[in-house]
Formats: C-alpha cells, sequence, structure tokens
C-alpha cells in the first residue's frame, strides 16, 4: 500500500508540474518603417511557468511562408540576461548570448564563409540581454509609468559589446487604441542618441504586453543590413 501511495503522489505531482507549465503563441507583422512595405512575419511560442516565462521560439518567415530564421531564448537561468541563439537560415548570420554568474559569453558570425567570434565579458548591473529588454521593462513598469528614466545596459553580440540605453514613457501618439502607452529605448549617450535614432514601443497598458515597435530589426534584409521595421501584433506580443 505505501509503494502504491508513492506513485499516486508521483503521478499527481508530475500531472500538477505538466498542467502548471503551458504556451502561449502569438505572431506578428514586418514592414518598411516609411513604405509599409512587408518584409516577414513573427511566429512566437512562449512557454510560461505560473507567471514566468521560461523559453520562447520564435520563426521568421518571408513572403513565402518560409522559415528564414530561427531564434530560441531560454530564461531559466537569467530572466534579464537570458541565454539566446538566432541562426539565419539564408546567409548562416548567427548570434548569441549566454550568461553564467556575473559573466556573459557574447557570440557573433556574420555569415557562413566567417570564422564565429566569441568574446567574455562583465556586464554592470542592470544588465540586459536580447529578449530579458521585455521582462526588465515590465519589472520597472511603475517607475517608468511615474516618468522616471531608467537606465541599463544593452548587450550587443554583433560588436561583442554593451551600451548603456534608458527607457521611459512618451507623449507621443499611439495607433494602436486607447489602453496605450508609448516608450522610448534610446542610447544613454548624447553623441550615440545623435547617431543612433530611438526605439519605439507601444504597450497595452493593462497587460504590459508590446503591440507594436517601430525602430531597428533584429533581422538582415538580403545585404546583410538590418532592417528598419514597424511590427504589428494583433493580438498579444512579448
Amino acid at each position: 500500500m505505501k509503494k502504491i501511495n508513492i506513485i499516486l503522489a508521483f503521478i499527481v505531482f508530475g500531472l500538477f508540474a505538466f498542467s502548471a507549465k503551458h504556451s502561449l503563441r502569438y505572431s506578428g507583422t514586418a514592414s518598411d518603417l516609411q513604405s509599409g512595405e512587408f518584409y516577414y512575419t513573427e511566429e512566437h511560442e512562449e512557454w510560461q511557468s505560473g507567471e514566468h516565462t521560461t523559453e520562447t521560439r520564435i520563426q521568421f518567415k518571408d513572403d513565402q511562408n518560409k522559415v528564414i530564421v530561427s531564434k530560441r531564448i531560454d530564461y531559466s537561468r537569467n530572466t534579464f540576461s537570458p541565454d539566446f541563439l538566432q541562426e539565419d537560415n539564408r546567409d548562416g548570420y548567427m548570434e548569441g548570448s549566454s550568461t553564467v554568474g556575473e559573466w556573459t559569453t557574447l557570440q557573433f558570425r556574420k555569415n557562413s564563409g566567417k570564422e564565429l567570434q566569441t568574446k567574455k565579458i562583465k556586464i554592470p548591473s542592470p544588465a540586459v540581454v536580447d529578449g530579458g529588454f521585455t521582462h526588465f521593462v515590465k519589472a520597472h513598469w511603475e517607475e517608468i509609468m511615474n516618468g522616471e528614466r531608467i537606465t541599463f545596459y544593452f548587450a550587443v553580440p554583433s560588436q561583442l559589446d554593451y551600451y548603456a540605453f534608458r527607457v521611459f514613457k512618451t507623449n507621443e501618439p499611439t495607433s494602436t487604441g486607447k489602453n496605450t502607452v508609448t516608450l522610448r529605448m534610446e542610447p544613454d549617450a548624447f553623441i550615440l542618441r545623435k547617431l543612433l535614432p530611438p526605439i519605439l514601443l507601444q504597450y497595452n497598458a493593462g497587460s504590459k504586453r508590446l503591440m507594436q515597435y517601430e525602430g531597428i530589426s533584429t533581422i538582415n534584409d538580403p545585404k546583410g543590413k538590418s532592417y528598419r521595421v514597424r511590427i504589428v501584433y494583433p493580438v498579444t506580443g512579448p
């Protein structure tokens, strides 16, 4: 009887653990920021355990529904600085990052004809990597809504380095509904702000999920240069 009870306990625990984890699917459409020309779609699958996102997998597809880029983000070790790997099926472009303790290893390859470059660095706190930005914003939502400018250090694998950025709420008009707020992400350094255009993000004020993104893309055009895009998430976003 004792063995049966133990077996039943394991079954119940296994069912509870399985039910506690679920996935959320959503998609976005990226188009040229100026002309509106279609570039690609994003298909996200996000695994959650309770209220915490543990992993996201993204497929980027062209107008023929062909997967051109694949990406995996693993939040299990660090929510703000997740491990991630992005690979371009067209030319072999690759970038990624992994963080263990206070050390972050960045990797980058321009195309399949180039060698993979890696660099191990310490990023000052608060450190943010790739999709960790979404969770960083949500963690500081109240301060941002109160008008604070939040500074952080953002990893840029293609440069094998990090840069100081800031994010804050703006008064710019939104196009995604009344219950929407616009955040602005830009370099913290004055000189870089003059050289790099800002990123504008429209969030649903209730769910704190992204509804629209305007700025530089993580996806390259056929010539290897980053698209400048508007990405719209019709139902829900990251």
